[in-house]
């Protein structure tokens, strides 16, 4: 499964309502064993879970934006970190106009399976310190 590109962006989001802020991660993740055992752990867990819900894109048009930046990625005309910046803005413009998510780390990760891409957008959160579960 080899990685192709990976980014960790942070949006910082408190359930209180307060707004989101968005940390960029400035380069790509090097390619290391560590970030390759995260995204085999990562498809590991999500391909072992019951009940996935599935999406679909919708066209490009001033509502639904994402496949748009995703075409101009994969076709060359736009970098990966360009690419994850953009995506992630916008997830953190959603989250904010929702107020059901708290935050977390965003990670961002374009990999390659047998003869297919993949495009993981993971938002995972952690456990803050003074709010471990018991």
């Amino acid at each position: 499964m080899p990685v192709l590109h990976s980014v960790i962006h942070k949006i910082d989001k408190k359930p209180d309502g307060s707004p989101a802020a968005l940390f960029l991660g400035g380069t790509e993740q090097v390619e290391s064993q560590a970030r390759d055992d995260l995204m085999s752990q990562f498809n590991e867990s999500y391909n072992a879970t019951a009940g996935k819900g599935w999406g679909f894109f919708h066209a490009e048009s001033g509502a639904y934006p994402f496949s748009g930046w995703l075409g101009k990625y994969l076709a060359g005309v736009s970098d990966f970190l360009k690419f994850s910046v953009i995506a992630v803005e916008h997830l953190t413009k959603l989250m904010e106009e929702s107020n059901l998510t708290t935050g977390g780390h965003a990670l961002i990760c374009h990999y390659r399976q047998g003869l297919t891409d993949y495009l993981v957008i993971a938002l995972m959160q952690g456990n803050r310190p003074g709010n471990t579960p018991s």
